[in-house]
């Protein structure tokens, strides 16, 4: 069953295929989210709207953490580094950081 398996054959046990892993741009989708996120951050970041940016930026981290978080593994994809709670407070401490950072800047007076 198992040269069945590999060669393409349909065994009993991958008849409905439920543990079949999703395609590649299905797993990727939450990274890439979150690079086209963090990409539009940074696009304002250049425009001069740089606390906007920076805002947006740590949010996008904030969010991939809470994807990791709830997201089984065979969806996160390239998101899945470490453990899913490592991975998870890295995201979280990276875009709070960002976010208070952003937030410590002093607005102008003007």
């Amino acid at each position: 069953r198992a040269a069945a398996r590999r060669a393409g054959g349909s065994g009993a046990a991958g008849g409905g295929q439920p543990g079949r892993r999703p395609a590649w741009y299905i797993r990727e989708f939450v990274l890439l989210a979150g690079l086209v996120g963090v990409g539009l951050g940074l696009v304002l970041v250049t425009q001069g709207r740089w606390r906007t940016g920076l805002l947006g930026f740590g949010v996008v981290l904030v969010l991939l953490a809470a994807a990791r978080l709830v997201l089984p593994e065979r969806v996160v994809g390239m998101l899945r580094v470490r453990g899913r709670v490592f991975d998870t407070l890295t995201l979280l401490v990276l875009g709070f950081a960002v976010i208070g950072l952003t937030l410590a800047v002093p607005v102008p007076e003007g």
